[in-house]
Order: structure tokens, then sequence, then C-alpha cells
């Protein structure tokens, strides 16, 4: 008869000076053998790697794995994890942050749907943010998103008028600088219509867009600011 010897593994984590995915740890133990002590830290995670001294000399930086890119910061490793809120729904005036609304579903939604509601973009940079706003409650007053200093945006929207299965679209003058819906001619007539800006360079928003609008269309840029 074969006898099998099962041999077991034990993974102690504890401490408090090792930082990896936002939790800290001091030191990494397989059985009784010290893997690392990592002893100062920046911003950058550290994956340790086995070794039986106690020095900062193995410790490698997730940074420095293929694929992961050169410099990447807390903040950046969590801009591109955060999935727990997808949705963030605009009912006032006010400006949009990278951390808050970029990447996500950002819903126009003023209650009531019968008030202005202007949101207004952070200075482009060139960062590539991008920023994607969806008619969630139609306006019957006016949907505006603007710019700030001397930005200005690049680009062109697609509108369904309401003549049978009729297209029309506008491109970006050189100074635009506002996109306004107001729910009939110049679009956001429908729960649905969506616009897209994206920072691209400095001073500069790449648009797109499709939305619905009804009456004698209009084109929705305008230099505003």
């Amino acid at each position: 008869m074969k006898k099998y010897i099962l041999l077991t593994f034990t993974l102690v984590i504890c401490g408090t000076s090792l930082a990896y995915a936002g939790y800290d740890f001091d030191t990494l133990r397989i059985e009784d053998e010290t893997v690392e002590t990592v002893s100062s830290l920046d911003s950058t995670y550290y994956i340790p790697l086995y070794d039986t001294t106690n020095d900062d000399a193995d410790v490698m930086a997730v940074t420095d794995i293929p694929g992961m890119g050169a410099g990447s910061t807390n903040a950046e490793i969590d801009r591109v994890a955060d999935v727990s809120s997808r949705i963030v729904t605009l009912v006032a005036d006010g400006a949009v942050t990278e951390s808050v609304n970029e990447g996500k579903i950002n819903l126009l939604g003023e209650v009531g749907g019968n008030a202005s509601l202007t949101v207004t973009l952070p200075a482009a940079t060139g960062g590539g943010a991008c920023y994607h706003f969806k008619v969630s409650v139609v306006n019957t007053s006016n949907y505006v998103i603007q710019v700030v200093g001397n930005d200005t945006m690049d680009g062109h929207i697609v509108s369904l008028a309401d003549g049978g299965d009729t297209t029309v679209g506008w491109e970006t003058a050189s100074d635009s600088d506002t996109i306004t819906m107001n729910a009939t001619t110049k679009g956001g007539v429908s729960i649905g219509d969506w616009v897209e800006l994206c920072d691209t360079a400095a001073d500069q928003w790449s648009v797109t867009g499709v939305t619905t609008s009804s009456g004698t269309e209009a084109t929705p840029f305008s230099a505003a600011i």
C-alpha cells in the first residue's frame, strides 16, 4: 500500500510597514523564514521577494513589473480599479472633478426637469481624462456644459431630428466653449441623449455626442464664456 505525505505551508501576514493595495503589512513570513521587511516606503506599491535577510535590497516595486507602467501612484491605480460607483447623478450647478466624475456615467438629472443646470469642466491639460454625460431627466430649460479659462471644444454632435429618420449634425467652431441642450432645438429631447468630452491637449477638449432634437434644429455649440 502506498503512503502519501501532505506538506502544509502556512502564510502569515502581520505588522504595519509594507504597503500593498491599500493595506499595510510589516513582515511577510513563510513558516519561520523572514521574506522581507521594508523599512521605508513612498507612494509606490511593493511586492516582497523571498530572502532570508532583513533589508530592502530585494523588494520589487509594482511599477517595475512589465505592463504595470512606470511611476504608477496609489491614486492612479485607484482611478483604474474603482468601479464601486459607476453612476454619478448631477442635480445642481457645479464643477466636475477627475476623482469623482472621470470615467463614470454622469447623469444629467435635474429634479423636476425645469431649471437650468450648468456643469463646468476642469482645465484641460492633455491628461486624457474623459467625462461622459447622459440625460436621465428631460430638462425643459437647459443642460449646459462649459469649459474654463481659454479652453475650447473640438469635435461634433449628431442629433436625430423629429422628422422621420432624419439626422443632423454640427461641428464646433474655433471658439466653441459651451454645449447647450434645451430639450427642443438643441437636443436633450430624450432620456439617453449623451455627450462625451476628453482632455486631449492643453486648453482643448475633444467632444462627440448623439442627441435627439425637435423643431427647427440648431447647433448646441456656442462661445459663451
